[in-house]
């Protein structure tokens, strides 16, 4: 079971946070995970140890974004070449 703790999307850029409880161990501890992406780009992902961090670590991830800090892929130009392929 997954609990969201933090998603945004401009439609070009997403992220999100949750928590999901780990099956495979005996504890049951809950596993904090941070999944970000551009649309058709390259994904990232980090973990944390608590929600509080996880959320932290989102809302800094989506803040690098908005400010411009992190890179957006960049589009390849299609040739006409390209498209006379596909």
């Amino acid at each position: 079971m997954a609990a969201e703790y933090f998603a945004q999307s401009d439609g070009k850029f997403n992220i999100r946070a949750w928590g999901e409880t780990r099956t495979d161990t005996r504890s049951g501890a809950t596993r904090h995970r941070i999944r970000y992406w551009y649309v058709g780009g390259d994904k990232g992902q980090d973990t944390a140890r608590t929600e509080a961090e996880a959320v932290a670590k989102a809302e800094a991830i989506w803040k690098a974004h908005v400010d411009g800090l992190l890179d957006a892929p960049a589009a390849e130009p299609v040739t006409i070449q390209d498209l006379l392929d596909k």
